[in-house]
């Protein structure tokens, strides 16, 4: 299986760092069937770019991170992570910024314990990380 989240290089270091799944001992529903896989996962200094589509302080499944099991508005799902954070450009003007409407809902899930699991203070908004748009 191809999994194919964005993810950001939160450390200047010029790469983000991940483990391969037979490494990580990380299990996470990549592809939103309620079964959490074995998965490769991304490093403690480095980022996911989520949304809590359902608000519940979780990152449940593949379908809040930016890739190719986001489900796109249209009910599809994106081909990968670039698409998916695409179908956020509400006002179709080629960039995702503070006039679309879910540009607050963005956020960098640092993994600081390679868990696979949201917990408090992993969750950062885009400023925090250090992300400018």
């Amino acid at each position: 299986m191809i999994l194919s989240p964005l993810t950001l290089d939160l450390d200047g270091d010029g790469m983000v760092e991940t483990t391969s799944k037979e490494n990580s001992g990380v299990y996470f529903d990549h592809d939103n069937n309620s079964f959490a896989e074995q998965s490769g996962w991304v490093g403690k200094d480095d980022g996911l770019l989520v949304f809590d589509k359902n608000n519940n302080g979780k990152i449940d499944d593949g379908s809040e991170l930016f890739g190719n099991n986001t489900i796109l508005s249209n009910g599809n799902k994106a081909a990968n992570g670039f698409e998916a954070l695409k179908d956020l450009d509400s006002n179709n003007d080629g960039k995702i910024d503070n006039q679309d409407t879910n540009f607050n809902n963005l956020k960098i899930w640092q993994d600081k314990n390679s868990d696979g699991k949201l917990d408090e203070g992993e969750l950062l908004s885009l400023a925090q990380a250090g992300v400018n748009l």
